[in-house]
């Protein structure tokens, strides 16, 4: 699983949120490769709701777009209680961060 998210939830408290390793995820490098990908990745989970053509298409194409890649490190942070009490714990708010983010263009980008 791909962790994108710096928030408490889904089971997750803020301490376990920025003690999470760093986080590695790629992008689109323009609006329209978003927009197409964002398309092509609709299509496969409700491919229900597509005809088999359009289907195929998005199997094909998904993340074929050109893409840069980032990672995103927490260097240092504070949490503190929140308050909003899940299966019996706080889980906690995340009151600040400090982060460094690496990012990557493909070559000639």
């Amino acid at each position: 699983m791909q962790v994108t998210d710096l928030y408490p939830g889904y089971g997750q408290t803020a301490r376990e949120a920025v003690e999470t390793p760093p986080r590695e995820f790629s992008f689109v490098l323009n609006e329209a490769d978003c927009k197409r990908e964002l398309e092509w990745g609709k299509r496969l989970m409700w491919s229900y709701s597509y005809p088999d053509k359009e289907v195929k298409e998005a199997e094909e194409k998904f993340k074929s777009s050109p893409s840069g890649k980032a990672r995103f490190k927490i260097l240092d942070s504070r949490v503190s209680a929140g308050g909003d009490i899940i299966e019996g714990k706080d889980v906690g708010k995340i009151d600040w961060v400090r982060f460094e983010v690496e990012i990557t263009f493909p070559p000639g980008r």
